[in-house]
């Protein structure tokens, strides 16, 4: 009989989105042909959250790459993302490329 153990895998945050710490935790915005991007807040217990106002013409207005986490993402890695989302149309492209 073999008995294999093994250590518990450690886990750290390599990013944190968190709204309250602003449009910074982003690479980069990309927002063009007037759409915007601000932080709002619910104005309940849910915080502060991203607006990305993409308008018709617009090819885009996202929040892009992780600031910070350049070069720590690659192969052979497992990784959780959490996050809410919202959408006032039924395209899906609104909030996923």
């Amino acid at each position: 009989m073999t008995l294999i153990t093994a250590n518990p895998a450690g886990a750290s945050a390599l990013w944190d989105g968190n709204a309250d710490k602003g449009l910074g935790v982003f690479a980069a915005v990309l927002c063009e042909n007037g759409a915007s991007s601000r932080i709002k807040n619910w104005g309940d217990s849910h915080g502060n959250f991203f607006e990305f106002h993409k308008i018709a013409g617009s090819d885009r207005c996202e929040g892009h790459s992780m600031a910070g986490a350049e070069g720590q993402l690659g192969n052979n890695k497992t990784l959780w993302f959490g996050w809410s989302s919202m959408t006032k149309t039924g395209d899906a492209s609104t909030v996923f490329q």
